[in-house]
Protein backbone atom coordinates (compact mmCIF):
# COMPACT_ATOMS: atom_id res chain seq x y z
CA UNK A 1 0.00 0.00 0.00
CA UNK A 2 1.21 3.34 -0.67
CA UNK A 3 2.22 5.53 2.19
CA UNK A 4 0.16 8.29 1.51
CA UNK A 5 -2.96 6.45 1.87
CA UNK A 6 -5.59 7.43 4.21
CA UNK A 7 -6.32 4.24 6.29
CA UNK A 8 -9.05 3.81 9.38
CA UNK A 9 -9.10 0.86 11.71
CA UNK A 10 -12.51 -0.25 13.32
CA UNK A 11 -13.02 -2.71 16.59
CA UNK A 12 -16.46 -3.48 17.79
CA UNK A 13 -15.15 -2.25 21.68
CA UNK A 14 -11.89 -2.43 23.62
CA UNK A 15 -12.41 -3.65 27.18
CA UNK A 16 -10.90 -6.68 27.40
CA UNK A 17 -7.98 -8.86 26.06
CA UNK A 18 -8.42 -11.61 23.60
CA UNK A 19 -7.87 -12.53 20.01
CA UNK A 20 -9.30 -10.42 18.27
CA UNK A 21 -7.93 -7.20 20.41
CA UNK A 22 -4.44 -8.77 18.99
CA UNK A 23 -5.56 -8.99 15.55
CA UNK A 24 -6.29 -5.17 15.71
CA UNK A 25 -2.91 -4.51 17.72
CA UNK A 26 -1.12 -5.69 14.53
CA UNK A 27 -2.92 -4.03 12.22
CA UNK A 28 -2.22 -0.90 14.50
CA UNK A 29 1.30 -1.62 14.47
CA UNK A 30 1.31 -2.26 10.39
CA UNK A 31 -0.80 1.12 9.98
CA UNK A 32 0.71 3.41 13.03
CA UNK A 33 -0.75 6.56 12.11
CA UNK A 34 -4.52 4.93 11.50
CA UNK A 35 -7.33 6.33 13.96
CA UNK A 36 -8.80 3.05 15.78
CA UNK A 37 -12.97 4.03 15.76
CA UNK A 38 -14.92 1.83 18.31
CA UNK A 39 -17.63 1.47 20.04
CA UNK A 40 -16.18 2.01 23.90
CA UNK A 41 -12.88 2.10 25.36
CA UNK A 42 -11.73 0.93 28.62
CA UNK A 43 -8.06 2.62 28.73
CA UNK A 44 -7.44 0.45 32.00
CA UNK A 45 -8.10 -2.66 31.16
CA UNK A 46 -6.25 -2.31 27.56
CA UNK A 47 -3.20 -0.08 28.14
CA UNK A 48 -1.28 -1.15 24.89
CA UNK A 49 -3.89 1.10 22.81
CA UNK A 50 -2.81 3.80 25.35
CA UNK A 51 -0.39 5.47 23.06
CA UNK A 52 -2.80 4.80 19.95
CA UNK A 53 -5.71 7.19 18.88
CA UNK A 54 -8.87 5.47 19.87
CA UNK A 55 -12.32 7.68 18.37
CA UNK A 56 -14.79 6.40 20.54
CA UNK A 57 -18.86 6.77 19.80
CA UNK A 58 -21.52 7.91 21.87
CA UNK A 59 -21.75 5.05 23.96
CA UNK A 60 -18.24 5.66 25.76
CA UNK A 61 -20.39 8.97 27.60
CA UNK A 62 -23.54 6.05 28.33
CA UNK A 63 -23.53 5.37 32.50
CA UNK A 64 -24.07 1.74 31.49
CA UNK A 65 -21.21 1.73 28.45
CA UNK A 66 -19.22 -1.05 30.52
CA UNK A 67 -22.06 -3.10 29.85
CA UNK A 68 -22.14 -2.80 26.21
CA UNK A 69 -23.03 -6.43 25.41
CA UNK A 70 -26.50 -5.11 26.32
CA UNK A 71 -26.29 -2.72 23.49
CA UNK A 72 -25.99 -4.40 19.86
CA UNK A 73 -28.43 -2.65 17.98
CA UNK A 74 -27.35 0.60 19.49
CA UNK A 75 -23.34 -0.83 18.33
CA UNK A 76 -25.08 -0.85 15.19
CA UNK A 77 -26.29 2.76 15.30
CA UNK A 78 -22.69 3.82 16.74
CA UNK A 79 -20.80 2.39 13.90
CA UNK A 80 -22.91 4.10 11.40
CA UNK A 81 -22.73 7.66 13.19
CA UNK A 82 -18.72 7.26 12.86
CA UNK A 83 -18.20 9.25 9.04
CA UNK A 84 -14.91 7.40 7.30
CA UNK A 85 -16.16 9.21 3.67
CA UNK A 86 -12.47 10.53 4.38
CA UNK A 87 -10.61 7.31 4.07
CA UNK A 88 -8.97 5.50 1.36
CA UNK A 89 -8.93 2.02 3.37
CA UNK A 90 -10.96 0.65 6.02
CA UNK A 91 -9.70 -1.86 7.81
CA UNK A 92 -12.43 -3.85 10.10
CA UNK A 93 -11.42 -6.52 12.88
CA UNK A 94 -15.27 -7.73 13.81
CA UNK A 95 -17.27 -10.54 15.12
CA UNK A 96 -20.92 -8.80 14.85
CA UNK A 97 -21.48 -5.39 14.08
CA UNK A 98 -18.64 -3.22 13.35
CA UNK A 99 -17.93 -4.42 9.88
CA UNK A 100 -21.44 -2.15 9.35
CA UNK A 101 -19.63 1.15 9.65
CA UNK A 102 -20.22 3.29 6.68
CA UNK A 103 -17.72 4.57 4.46
CA UNK A 104 -17.36 6.64 1.14
CA UNK A 105 -17.81 5.28 -2.09
CA UNK A 106 -13.83 5.05 -3.32
CA UNK A 107 -12.66 3.91 0.29
CA UNK A 108 -11.75 -0.11 0.23
CA UNK A 109 -13.64 -1.45 3.15
CA UNK A 110 -12.02 -4.95 4.12
CA UNK A 111 -13.18 -6.71 7.19
CA UNK A 112 -11.49 -9.49 8.92
CA UNK A 113 -14.12 -11.46 10.49
CA UNK A 114 -13.70 -13.29 13.64
CA UNK A 115 -15.89 -16.53 15.50
CA UNK A 116 -19.38 -14.40 15.60
CA UNK A 117 -20.29 -13.38 19.23
CA UNK A 118 -20.17 -16.52 21.06
CA UNK A 119 -23.33 -14.86 23.44
CA UNK A 120 -25.00 -14.47 20.10
CA UNK A 121 -24.66 -17.95 18.75
CA UNK A 122 -22.41 -20.91 19.92
CA UNK A 123 -22.58 -20.20 23.48
CA UNK A 124 -26.22 -18.92 23.97
CA UNK A 125 -28.07 -21.41 26.02
CA UNK A 126 -24.92 -20.80 28.46
CA UNK A 127 -24.71 -17.23 28.31
CA UNK A 128 -28.45 -17.34 29.10
CA UNK A 129 -28.35 -19.62 32.17
CA UNK A 130 -25.39 -16.99 33.23
CA UNK A 131 -25.29 -13.83 31.94
CA UNK A 132 -22.53 -12.05 34.31
CA UNK A 133 -23.97 -8.78 33.67
CA UNK A 134 -24.66 -7.90 37.34
CA UNK A 135 -27.83 -6.64 38.31
CA UNK A 136 -29.45 -6.70 35.03
CA UNK A 137 -28.96 -10.57 34.90
CA UNK A 138 -32.41 -11.35 35.48
CA UNK A 139 -33.60 -9.11 32.21
CA UNK A 140 -30.68 -10.88 30.13
CA UNK A 141 -33.59 -13.92 29.38
CA UNK A 142 -36.30 -11.59 28.43
CA UNK A 143 -33.78 -9.10 26.31
CA UNK A 144 -31.54 -11.48 24.63
CA UNK A 145 -33.89 -13.30 22.70
CA UNK A 146 -35.27 -10.07 21.15
CA UNK A 147 -32.17 -8.46 20.72
CA UNK A 148 -30.24 -11.65 19.14
CA UNK A 149 -33.19 -12.56 16.70
CA UNK A 150 -33.67 -15.26 15.37
CA UNK A 151 -30.46 -17.81 14.00
CA UNK A 152 -30.67 -19.52 10.84
CA UNK A 153 -28.62 -22.11 11.69
CA UNK A 154 -29.99 -23.36 15.25
CA UNK A 155 -33.58 -22.04 14.81
CA UNK A 156 -33.93 -20.10 17.74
Amino acid sequence: MSADLKVALVHPWLTNQGGSERVLDAFSQAFPGAPIHTSVYDRAALPDFADREVRTSFLQSWPLSHRHQLFPLLRRRAFESFDLSGYDVVLTSDHCEAKGVLTGPNTLHLAYIHTPTRYYLSEYQRYLANPAVGRTDPLVPLALPLLAGRCAHCGR
